[in-house]
């Protein structure tokens, strides 16, 4: 007797308010949708993370020193993958977000979904990385997005400071322990190395790109005490 008392105040409810169910085809779709939006996450999240991975492996961290004192160089430097790092997350929290959301999201416990996500990012980003590809996406960003092109060049632009230590540019001549190095704005600078050991070989070859650590004497010489090769991501 209570149950049919309760099932007429229902079915009068559902009378009075013109309550009607939801096709059946919706929740599919829905369903449909947020696997989807979980899976575009993962991807883009592949993406980030091979951009991250490329410039994590850029950056050298004993060169870090050299820069504390310039705040805007300790910016440039690590801008980047931090600004990486924090949009990768953000796909992440998307991903369990969407994942939540299916029918069967409530099996999915939060940790174990944002361990598996982050695995899933990191290894197709790292699939993306080995492939070369995202030094493509970098050298498109560079080339369309303006903002990004000012930031990139500006770490170029760390290597234009003979002054502080930091140079690089273009053998034009090898002479004994002197390189004749043309710097990135087109003077000839004669590079003393006979204070370190003798780079390999490949450095010391006319129209390779080097890095050099040092000091300047004047306008004209540069004394090093470390040189490096000068990393494709870096030309502009």
């Amino acid at each position: 007797m209570i149950k049919s008392t309760i099932a007429n105040r229902v079915s009068k409810k559902i009378r009075k308010k013109s309550v009607r169910p939801i096709p059946s085809w919706l929740f599919v779709i829905r369903n449909d949708l947020f696997w989807a939006l979980a899976v575009l996450s993962i991807c883009f999240g592949g993406i980030i993370a091979s951009l991250w991975i490329f410039l994590i492996r850029q950056e050298e961290f004993d060169l870090y020193y050299l820069v504390l004192v310039d705040s805007d160089a300790f910016i440039i430097l690590v801008l980047l993958p931090c600004l990486w790092l924090l949009l990768m997350f953000l796909l992440i929290g998307t991903t369990i977000f969407n994942l939540k959301h299916t029918n069967k999201g409530y099996r999915f416990r939060v940790f174990p979904v944002l361990v598996a996500t982050i695995l899933s990012s990191l290894i197709l980003g790292s699939f993306l990385h080995s492939t070369g590809w995202s030094y493509s996406l970098d050298l498109l960003l560079k080339q369309n997005i303006q903002p990004y092109r000012e930031v990139r060049d500006r770490r170029v632009n760390l290597w234009i400071n003979p002054e502080d230590g930091m140079m690089s540019g273009v053998i034009e001549k090898v002479k004994n322990d002197i390189l004749y190095v043309r710097d990135l704005d087109g003077y000839i600078w004669e590079v003393d190395i006979a204070g370190i050991p003798r780079p390999p070989l490949e450095l010391m070859q006319i129209g390779m790109h080097i890095r050099i650590l040092g000091f300047s004497l004047d306008e004209e010489i540069f004394i090093a005490e470390s040189i490096r090769p000068w990393r494709p991501s870096f030309i502009k």
